[in-house]
């Protein structure tokens, strides 16, 4: 017997499927990322096709069937309209989906994750947050939810000699979970590694336990933001196969 279930859900990805129909991925509060396909929605006649574009928060209706789940309705409660009227902010948000869709297993209950992709998009619709900062928030996202996943990287002491990191640049290597001195770094090993400036390990050591929306607060030159959206890259590639050279990175929805 099929039962009728709702809840909060962002909608991540929307998928032609057989024509008429679409497959769409959400993330849900109840639920964690489930997928459900929405009958006729590619329809000119369907009600429910501006309900459901991706980066849209709706009350989610689905029907739970013997074979697959459906969409029964939808309301929407925010299109976040600041995002959709920048193409910067458009394409900052798109990567916050893409890369919950990717980082989030399926059907595993998780609010905490499920209120970051929330939060990241409120940051990315408030025009509180500045231009500068747009482009580096989805990154900031994906270490938060990183984080929340049980990451937990060592960034405050070296990882060979174990004495604490003070000031320098110093060697983030992803696959080990920490940094290192430079000068402790084995040349002989092949892990991928990132170069850190002092002023982005502080960055990403403070994001850590700070609240997503603090990202609006900070400041330093572009260079140390995009040592951060680098390391961010090589940590991404080590745990979720995403090549920094993919075009998973550089392009909108």
């Amino acid at each position: 017997m099929s039962r009728t279930t709702n809840t909060e859900a962002i909608v991540l990805r929307n998928d032609p499927l057989n024509g008429s129909d679409a497959r769409l991925s959400f993330f849900t509060s109840s639920h964690g990322k489930i997928e459900a396909i929405a009958k006729g929605l590619q329809k000119a006649t369907s009600k429910l096709a501006a309900h459901l574009d991706p980066i849209t928060k709706v009350e989610l209706f689905f029907i739970e069937g013997r074979r697959r789940r459906l969409v029964g309705g939808s309301i929407v409660e925010n299109r976040f309209p600041v995002i959709r009227a920048d193409l910067q902010r458009l394409f900052a948000a798109g990567l916050v989906v893409r890369l919950a869709d990717k980082m989030a297993p399926y059907e595993n209950t998780d609010e905490v994750a499920f209120r970051l992709v929330e939060s990241a998009l409120f940051i990315l619709d408030s025009k509180k947050c500045p231009t500068e900062l747009v482009s580096v928030t989805p990154y900031f996202f994906a270490w938060k939810l990183l984080m929340v996943s049980g990451y937990h990287p060592q960034l405050t002491q070296c990882l060979s000699c174990n004495k604490p990191i003070v000031h320098g640049t110093v060697v983030l290597v992803p696959r080990q979970g920490g940094v290192l001195h430079r000068g402790c770094r084995q040349q002989n090993t092949n892990d991928a590694v990132v170069l850190l400036q002092t002023a982005a390990l502080k960055g990403l050591a403070y994001m850590i336990d700070a609240p997503l929306t603090d990202v609006i607060r900070l400041r330093a030159a572009n260079s140390v933001f995009l040592n951060i959206r680098s390391a961010i890259e090589q940590l991404m590639e080590e745990r979720f196969d995403i090549s920094r050279g993919n075009h998973f990175w550089r392009t909108a929805l």
